[in-house]
């Protein structure tokens, strides 16, 4: 009998413990599955074409809300190159507007995991509501467009950097927020029990 007793609250432990990691794993699942379906994508900075050519021109633009465009000259070019159906033609705009062949032009980033389709359509949206034309190409932040120069070196124009956390970042900080506060009482009932004195069994 006194084996049976100090056995008792070991597989109890045991099974409380496995019971709280299975209620966390589906609780956080749900939270991010929640997340995904529900929250609007992140809408990161935009910058037309115009802003960027006439920021490789030396031309000074304000951006009220937009983090501003800066011009530097690097010795390797920058990379990822960005993907796309529209880059070719926004390569191809740039290369007319420069006056530069296309194969000198670069356009690097990174978009992060969290890249969404329908961004691109909210952006386009505003500036139909801006008066500006539908079709009208523009890149969105991150992104770096290179010029090769004939010394070697690359003109590059890309937003400047900030503070804090990218788009992407912000929502990845967001679950994990979440998912805490969610868990938490789950946790604290949990506790209260795995920290309750057994009964003793005769």
């Amino acid at each position: 009998m006194s084996r049976f007793s100090k056995a008792r609250p070991t597989a109890s432990l045991f099974g409380q413990l496995l019971t709280l990691t299975g209620l966390t794993l589906v609780a956080a699942q749900a939270i991010s599955l929640f997340l995904i379906f529900n929250l609007p994508p992140p809408t990161p900075d935009f910058y037309r074409l115009t802003e960027i050519v006439s920021a490789f021109r030396g031309q000074h633009t304000t951006f009220t809300e937009r983090r501003p465009l800066e011009l530097v000259t690097v010795n390797e070019p920058p990379g990822p190159a960005m993907e796309g159906r529209n880059m070719p033609e926004i390569r191809l705009k740039l290369s007319e507007e420069l006056n530069v062949p296309v194969n000198r032009i670069i356009i690097a980033g990174d978009r992060g995991p969290f890249s969404d389709r329908r961004v691109g359509r909210i952006l386009r949206d505003r500036l139909a509501r801006q008066g500006a034309p539908r079709d009208e190409a523009f890149l969105l932040d991150p992104f770096q467009v290179a010029v090769a120069q004939a010394d070697g070196h690359w003109r590059v124009v890309r937003p400047v950097r900030g503070f804090g956390l990218s788009p992407w970042q912000q929502r990845i900080a967001l679950w994990f927020v979440l998912t805490a506060f969610a868990m938490t009482p789950l946790a604290y009932i949990f506790a209260r029990r795995l920290s309750a004195p057994h009964p003793a069994v005769r």
